[in-house]
């Protein structure tokens, strides 16, 4: 089964949004065992998205396009789709009434814009699914194009949207199609501060005569692994093998994030979090926020971007700051101790460095962070030097924390 994904909005080639869709969608496709084939991302024009459709439609068997299903003149998916595809608009009398309500219900009473109503335009013979969260509803289109059957789904460009007609209604009917001749399994797992190539050279000698396949993406977290298979009883076998050369380090499978593998193992062991953080400015507590639950475990932090505030909040000597240096070893332990006496907290961690892209010397340039931590009578402080320009510096001086932290909650050894 070849699957084609379109994802439209001029937004996405201009870089003002980024097309997290496409993520959601590819892992979504992979707990069914299907693959997407080809993405393809195409601005709001007409005959772009024409050329999109007839490039996925001479092969696809499964068409999924995200965005374009708006009010506004620029959303151009249900329009170009119904001409493409031979199925002229039929207005929904449904549809139409509840976009009426929607609207009452946030504006109130006053004369409805009349373009409105294009969200109530139904290709002929297409099914409707539903959006609970905004006023366009998902499409499904079981069609062909030059003699080849196509089922296309429209869906909403927002993620709110997107992603629960996706679970609710897309998965279901894209795993009731065909047969599982193509079906490949994937699972995966997150090593922390793991390298491509260390990690390569550990797996791929154990996998070599296996019908497992195996693929790697590095990111500032770390590296993660996935592995591929028909065989179910094969994959678990293989993971958890993979999983387990990796003890530590490895993430449970599922979680995308080091702060959400954090959060959760902080759970399990009923242990509690702060954080003090200087050149990354909140990055870290922000992350570890975004996760569901983090309110179980995060206490608080401090941002201590001055000196002033690593003296008086943290408790940082003078003397140290005069001597070492706020980015300093020394500094970022005072830091990582500071902060947990202060909020009462079972482990904590530290960042100070100099993100630049000035402030850099000889003997501290920019990129030099340090990153300390605590947890239970463990203790650990890590000298790093991060190459890249600010924001990727920032970034990646918040995984090193977060990667510092995992492998002191979890027992693992900390140098390296």
């Amino acid at each position: 089964m070849q699957i084609e994904v379109i994802s439209t909005g001029t937004e996405l080639l201009k870089g003002s949004n980024v097309n997290t869709n496409l993520a959601t969608i590819g892992r979504a496709f992979g707990t069914i065992g299907k693959t997407v084939h080809r993405a393809q991302t195409v601005g709001d024009d007409r005959e772009a998205l024409i050329a999109a459709f007839h490039l996925a439609a001479l092969t696809g068997d499964v068409i999924l396009v995200t965005g374009g299903l708006g009010p506004t003149a620029d959303d151009l998916t249900r329009d170009v789709a119904a001409e493409f595809f031979g199925m002229p608009l039929i207005r929904s009398r449904e549809l139409a009434d509840n976009l009426r309500r929607y609207y009452r219900r946030r504006h109130g009473t006053g004369p409805i814009p009349a373009t409105l109503f294009r969200q109530a335009d139904v290709p002929q013979g297409a099914v409707v699914l539903p959006n609970a969260n905004g006023s366009a509803p998902g499409l499904y289109l079981n069609t062909t194009y030059a003699g080849h059957a196509c089922h296309v789904f429209l869906l909403p460009g927002p993620p709110v949207e997107m992603e629960p007609i996706l679970d609710a209604e897309v998965l279901p009917r894209l795993a009731a199609l065909g047969d599982d001749s193509d079906r490949t399994l994937t699972r995966g797992f997150l090593v922390a501060g793991g390298a491509e190539l260390m990690i390569e050279e550990t797996l791929a000698p154990r996998f070599r005569d296996c019908a497992v396949a195996l693929a790697y993406c590095a990111s500032a977290e770390g590296t993660r692994v996935f592995l591929s298979a028909a065989d179910a009883a094969l994959l678990d076998e293989k993971f958890t093998e993979a999983h387990q050369l990796f003890s530590g380090s490895a993430l449970p499978e599922g979680c995308l994030s080091l702060a959400e593998g954090l959060v959760r193992l902080l759970k399990e062991q009923h242990r509690t979090l702060s954080l003090a953080e200087s050149c990354t400015g909140g990055l870290t507590a922000a992350a570890i926020t975004a996760v569901p639950g983090a309110s179980e475990v995060f206490l608080g932090s401090v941002t201590a971007y001055d000196n002033r505030v690593k003296a008086t909040v943290l408790g940082v000597p003078e003397m140290l700051l005069a001597t070492s240096g706020a980015v300093s070893a020394d500094c970022a332990m005072a830091m990582t101790r500071g902060v947990r006496q202060l909020l009462h907290t079972d482990c904590s961690a530290a960042i100070t460095g100099i993100a630049g892209p000035g402030g850099g010397t000889p003997e501290k340039p920019v990129g030099l962070v340090y990153v300390a931590a605590a947890c239970g009578d463990r203790e650990a402080v890590r000298e790093c030097r991060f190459r890249g320009n600010r924001e990727s510096i920032r970034l990646r001086s918040r995984a090193a924390a977060l990667q510092l932290l995992y492998q002191l909650v979890t027992g693992a050894p900390t140098k390296g």
